[in-house]
């Protein structure tokens, strides 16, 4: 398809038949409700996470590898941070960035959202925001929410898990999609977050997309513009995939362009955790091994990227950067005040978005327990609980393992006990303060 037709006829014309692009357009709210002419309206905010891609893949990071122009377009408009970490896996970053607490103090079960949380989704409903979600929810498990159950109004999601890519079954707001041939998943959320936004006015209230890509998870499959359309390679059919996914962020831009409202909305990109440990990518003539499940930098390591109005243009931050810092960072954005409850671990790192110095981390703590209810820890994702806190350059886990990260990201040689003792004080003071073992200790197993 080529780039004329799409002009004509919009993304959503060219991803879903006549009937789902109706559903779409009778169910994304045409006419919010309006600002008071006295109001100044905050910006808009889209927050694109995508599936398993390490900070590796992008060009913009150094990668000469992977083609992500658009990506690579964001950054030099915007801030680029070089040292955001994620928790090494999916539901518990899901969890972390929605709600800015550490996983050992809300996260239950693998594939669930816990009940009775604050998000940022009802954060920013209650300061006046429109909420939208696109993509991946995959958080019903055992507690039964979805995305309507945490703030959000306005909902187009994958059904499940699979299939994501091809033959996708999407719901609605409620009412399920059809599950069309030669439609590619991917394209129909980019579609509802582009609809979204053209269908945005001026008079309307802010809104605020919270849109988790299905992309790049495996299974790893050719994309709309992957050349061989029947490839089984799987590094390769990767790499289109991170093009594709790029291509999606390229069309939102292309969307705000056109609604002029590029100058009135902050967009974040970044990666839930790191890429899948059967893909390999070279990086400044060295080769990362994907990290997905692991608690290495490979594992945790991810994409920040923050462009909009305010935002210094071109400017890279080394400071560290928490999942748990999202909430904090977007009640700034908004102009509100962060949610009044107890252990909120984040900071707001929208200073330094505006080229200001703000209040960096020295360290952050992790913790690691996706799915506690498995008796026999067998593989990577099945095992005991895991802590640990981190500087830039040094790492210690709950059971005296101590790294320095910047020289082996691997963690393939344990440091000496008296190599650098007053930042291992230190690091061990954060261990001591944090919860020794996560909520989950107490909650029961409902599901297989």
């Amino acid at each position: 398809m080529t780039n004329r037709r799409l002009n004509r006829r919009g993304f959503l014309a060219a991803t879903l038949t006549a009937a789902a692009s109706a559903q779409i357009a009778s169910l994304t709210p045409a006419a919010p409700a309006a600002l008071k002419k006295s109001q100044k309206s905050p910006p808009n905010i889209i927050l694109i996470m995508a599936d398993d891609v390490g900070y590796e893949c992008f060009g913009c990071y150094g990668s000469k590898q992977y083609k992500t122009p658009r990506i690579d377009q964001m950054s030099a408009a915007g801030v680029r941070f070089t040292h955001c970490h994620s928790t090494p896996l999916c539901t518990p970053s899901r969890v972390k960035i929605m709600t800015g607490m550490d996983n050992v103090r809300n996260y239950y079960n693998f594939g669930t959202f816990p009940k009775g949380q604050t998000t940022f989704a009802h954060m920013l409903k209650n300061a006046g925001y429109q909420t939208a979600f696109t993509g991946k929810w995959q958080l019903e498990l055992v507690s039964g929410l979805f995305p309507k159950d945490v703030g959000f109004d306005n909902v187009c999601r994958l059904i499940g898990e699979w299939p994501r890519y091809w033959k996708t079954p999407i719901e609605l707001n409620g009412k399920k999609l059809p599950a069309e041939k030669g439609a590619y998943g991917p394209d129909r959320f980019t579609a509802f977050a582009t609809d979204l936004i053209k269908n945005h006015k001026p008079s309307h209230k802010p809104f605020m997309l919270y849109f988790p890509m299905t992309l790049v998870h495996s299974p790893f499959q050719p994309t709309p513009g992957s050349k061989d359309r029947n490839s089984r390679n799987a590094q390769r059919n990767f790499e289109d995939m991170v093009a594709h996914m790029d291509t999606c962020v390229g069309r939102i831009l292309d969307a705000l362009k056109q609604a002029k409202l590029t100058d009135n909305t902050i967009i974040m990109f970044t990666g839930d955790n790191g890429t899948h440990t059967a893909l390999s990518s070279t990086l400044d003539g060295r080769t990362i091994r994907g990290g997905k499940g692991h608690t290495t930098d490979q594992g945790t390591h991810v994409p920040l990227i923050v462009a909009g109005p305010g935002v210094s243009a071109g400017e890279v931050c080394d400071d560290l950067i928490d999942f748990s810092d999202f909430l904090p960072t977007l009640a700034h954005i908004a102009r509100t005040d962060p949610p009044t409850v107890a252990d909120l671990d984040g900071r707001t790192f929208w200073p330094q978005c505006q080229g200001k110095k703000g209040s960096p981390r020295q360290w952050l703590f992790n913790y690691y327990f996706p799915r506690p209810y498995v008796k026999k820890y067998d593989n990577k994702y099945r095992h005991s609980e895991i802590r640990w806190a981190r500087t830039k350059e040094y790492k210690l886990y709950g059971d005296g393992r101590f790294y320095n990260v910047q020289k082996d990201p691997s963690e393939q040689t344990p440091l000496p006990p008296k190599t650098a003792p007053t930042i291992r004080q230190t690091l061990q003071k954060v261990l001591n303060e944090m919860p020794k073992k996560g909520a989950n200790i107490n909650y029961k197993k409902t599901s297989k």
